[in-house]
């Protein structure tokens, strides 16, 4: 449920052309923020506050824009390669971490049967 609402939160980010990564590179003490999607959660709450200040119509306008945009072929190529490329990251994270320390391993099995049970 938590990675539906950040996958939906993401798309709609994706679909109004706002970054959802900073340009640049996080910095030294930003770095956790960016592997464990924390960074994301905040820009996607901080994007909410702004849309919930927008007058009803223009809520309306947005929310309809979006959803155009979300059947158009080039977004949802997009998105594809996105989810692809988010993937890949993940993967590659959990392989450093895994090469940096095997004993993470029991604890990443123990938070994986955690999702797949609902928790």
């Amino acid at each position: 449920m938590k990675s539906s609402l950040l996958l939906a939160g993401a798309i709609l980010a994706a679909l109004t052309f706002t970054p959802i990564i900073p340009a640049q590179s996080p910095e030294p003490g930003n770095l956790l923020a960016s592997v464990d999607g924390s960074d994301l959660a905040r820009q996607m709450q901080e994007r909410e506050d702004k849309i919930t200040k927008l007058s009803r119509e223009e809520q309306l306008t947005l929310r309809a824009a979006q959803q155009l945009a979300a059947q158009d072929s080039v977004v949802k190529a997009a998105l594809a390669e996105r989810d692809k490329a988010v993937l890949e990251f993940e993967t590659a994270v959990l392989a450093s971490m895994l090469k940096s320390d095997p004993g993470v391993g029991p604890i990443l099995e123990k938070m994986k049967a955690g999702t797949q049970q609902g928790r």
